[in-house]
Parts: structure tokens; C-alpha cells; sequence
């Protein structure tokens, strides 16, 4: 009986042993498990690709499917919420498992169109569809109120987010008025013509009444900067001249003829140093357009080799584009443009031009043309004959602020 005993105590306590032993395990087990954390950092970078994904907004604790992205898109983030990545910029999430990091990435950033004065009046969209120049961007579950930027004919584009987008119009509910600004806007804009730079601290002489000293130039400049003009691109304008967009009431046109003298040297280093916005009209076959290549000083067509004179009978000078022949004409005005990139825009030699250079204009696929005139350009400006304040040798500056005003 004894016997027994001692051996169920045994039995006991080895059962008891084995017990503790496999609690132990189980134990340790639990321990490695807590251990092992699930970490976001892992998944987590600035920029990831997005294909037609998900976007969250938080509510309360929550994050709620709001919508989805494009079909091909790069996000910039900024940060993370549990397992919900934050775009930047805006109040939306993408979940973590949805996207794929994006190592190298140079992000784009095109804030231009805060130069231009928004519209009061808004967008409504039930279903907001939002695009950029590569596609969908966002399609947004709710109704949205969004101002208007700029006015195409099938489409709106505008803000969101402090960011530009388009909408298609057959998307648009409705348009409403919205005071989105009470800035003044421009009714009429100056577009400035000149030719010729020389610097006369370095000796050199200009005898051409189109000249225009340095330090005249650089006294013009400072009077635009001081009184914060918005140097307009050739786009820009013809969106204005279209009403396709506002512009703050002080808004100027600078423009240059030919690519000769001191162009180079003077203007474009100039408008360089100012960050202003200027065009050179080229003629491609007398200069070479390298000479000119800067991010401010876009370059378009004053003909390939139509500025001679005594070419054609009409016009003080003869100029080339009013006579000869369309396919000549032609021929030169289309290498001009695929020369510089495929520009529309057109300054005619001389200020010369008729009915027949318009229709020879259109046909080359020219949407915009300058003369002179010493007139201010507006809304609804005939766009091939638009006129431009000439800058002389002896003009004061007086004389260019009243041209501006």
C-alpha cells in the first residue's frame, strides 16, 4: 500500500513537472509573439505609386473609403495612422498593402497658376472626377464647391487642396457665384516691343533709334519689380485675350524683335536676374537660337528669312509675308516653327502684313500675330494684329509708365 502510494506520487509529481514545463513553453512562445510587432516604417516612403486604388478620409477615429485614385499616379505622403498613409496636402489616406514605394522620383511642382486672379465663381460636382495633364487623379465620393482657374472650352480648370486640376464640363452640376477674391484684376495689358541693347559703360554705341541703353533697361526693370508687375508669358496672353483667365490689374508684356545686338548679353542675362518673363521673336535664319536658351526668355517666330525689304510692293518696307507666294511662305513659316519647338505665335517683319498674310498665318497654324500701334491688348483683341508699344532710344521713364498705364 505504502508501494503504492509513493509511486502515485511520483506519478504526481512528475505530471506536475511536465505541466510547468509545458506552460514555460507555452509562455515563452507568447512572449516571442508580443515581441514580433507589426512595424509601418517598413512600408513607409515619401513617394509611392498608386493604380486605381482605394483613398480613406478619417471620421472620428475611423477611416472611411471616400473615393479612389487614377490608374497610374505618384503620391508625395506625409506620414502615417495606424496602417493608413497620409497624402500630403490634402486629408486623404491610402492603405499601406495598396501601394509600392517609388525609390527615385523627382516631384513636380507647378505652382503658376496662383499668378493668375481666380474667378468668382465655383464648380459644383456630385461626383468629382479630378485631373491633371496625365490623367484621373482622384474620383471623390461627395459633392464638392471648387473655384475656377482657368476657362477652356470643354473644360474648368481648378483648385483643390492648393493644387490645379481639371474637370471635365459634361461632370460640372452646376456653376455658381463664390467670392473668391477681391483682388483687382487687369482690363487692358501693355505689350512692350523692343530691339536692340547696348551698354555705353563699356564703350559700345548704338546710332538705331530701336536701341535702348542698359541703364534704361535696368530702370525699367527695377520700376516692375518695385511695383509687383506680372511679366506675362505669350500663353498667358492669349488665354487673357481669349477671357480664358484674370490677371492682376499690374500685368506686362515683354517682347524683343530679331535676336541682334545685345539681346543676349543685355536682355536675357537681365531678365535672368529680374526673373521676369520675356519673348524673343527670332529670325531662325540670322541667329542662332542657342545663343538665346534661358527659362526666361521663350523664343518664337519672326519668320525663318522674311525680313528683307523692298520685297513686296505694299508697305513702307516691302515685308516678304505680303506677297510671295503661299507655298514659299509657307515653307519658310513652318520651318521657323518646328525650329522653336512648335510655336503658334508670330511677329510680323517690320509690322507689315495684309489679308493674304493672316490667311498664309492661319494655314501654317499661327494663333496669334503682333504688330505695333502703341495700343494696350484686352479682352477680345483681334488675335492677329496685336498691337504693341514700340520702345524708343530717347523714351524716358515717364514715357514707359505711362505706357503701362
Amino acid at each position: 500500500m505504502k508501494k503504492t502510494f509513493k509511486i502515485l506520487n511520483i506519478i504526481t509529481i512528475i505530471l506536475s513537472l511536465i505541466s510547468i514545463v509545458l506552460n514555460f513553453t507555452v509562455l515563452k512562445k507568447e512572449d516571442k509573439k508580443e515581441e514580433v510587432k507589426f512595424d509601418i516604417t517598413n512600408y513607409y516612403s515619401k513617394y509611392v505609386r498608386a493604380k486605381n486604388i482605394k483613398i480613406y478620409k478619417k471620421e472620428e477615429s475611423k477611416f472611411i473609403e471616400i473615393g479612389k485614385t487614377g490608374e497610374n499616379l505618384v503620391l508625395t505622403l506625409d506620414g502615417y495612422e495606424d496602417k493608413y498613409f497620409k497624402i500630403k496636402d490634402n486629408d486623404y489616406y491610402v492603405y499601406y498593402e495598396d501601394v509600392s514605394k517609388v525609390k527615385f522620383y523627382k516631384e513636380n511642382i507647378n505652382d503658376y497658376y496662383k499668378n493668375y486672379i481666380p474667378f468668382n465663381e465655383n464648380v459644383v460636382l456630385d461626383k468629382a472626377k479630378l485631373y491633371n495633364d496625365n490623367g484621373l487623379v482622384y474620383e471623390i465620393n461627395e459633392t464638392l464647391s471648387l473655384p475656377i482657374i482657368i476657362k477652356e472650352i470643354d473644360k474648368y480648370y481648378v483648385t483643390y487642396k492648393d493644387k490645379l486640376y481639371y474637370v471635365n464640363k459634361s461632370d460640372v452640376k452646376e456653376t455658381v457665384y463664390n467670392l473668391n477674391t477681391n483682388e483687382e484684376k487687369a482690363t487692358k495689358v501693355a505689350v512692350l516691343n523692343y530691339h536692340f541693347f547696348y551698354d555705353k559703360s563699356k564703350g559700345e554705341v548704338c546710332n538705331e533709334v530701336i536701341c535702348l541703353e542698359k541703364t534704361k533697361f535696368v530702370e525699367q526693370l527695377d520700376y516692375l519689380k518695385n511695383n509687383n508687375y506680372f511679366t506675362l508669358k505669350l500663353s498667358d496672353l492669349e488665354m487673357f485675350i481669349d477671357g480664358k483667365i484674370n490677371i492682376p490689374k499690374n500685368s506686362v508684356v515683354i517682347t524683343i524683335d530679331d535676336g541682334a545686338m545685345g539681346v543676349a548679353s543685355i536682355a536675357k542675362t537681365l531678365l535672368e536676374e529680374y526673373e521676369f518673363n520675356g519673348t524673343l521673336f527670332l529670325i531662325s535664319a540670322w541667329f542662332n537660337k542657342d545663343d538665346f536658351i534661358s527659362d526666361y526668355l521663350q523664343m518664337h517666330s519672326h519668320g525663318h528669312d522674311l525680313h528683307n525689304q523692298g520685297v513686296c510692293k505694299e508697305g513702307a518696307q516691302g515685308g516678304a509675308i505680303q506677297c510671295l507666294p503661299r507655298n514659299v511662305l509657307l515653307e519658310d513659316l513652318n520651318y521657323s516653327k518646328n525650329l522653336l519647338n512648335g510655336t503658334t505665335y508670330f511677329a510680323y517683319p517690320f509690322y507689315e502684313y495684309n489679308n493674304y498674310s493672316i490667311s498664309v498665318l492661319k494655314e501654317a497654324g499661327f494663333t496669334m500675330a503682333f504688330v505695333g500701334g502703341n495700343q494696350k491688348a484686352q479682352v477680345g483683341t483681334y488675335k492677329y494684329t496685336v498691337p504693341r508699344y514700340v520702345m524708343w532710344y530717347n523714351d524716358t521713364i515717364e514715357d514707359f509708365i505711362n505706357y503701362l498705364k
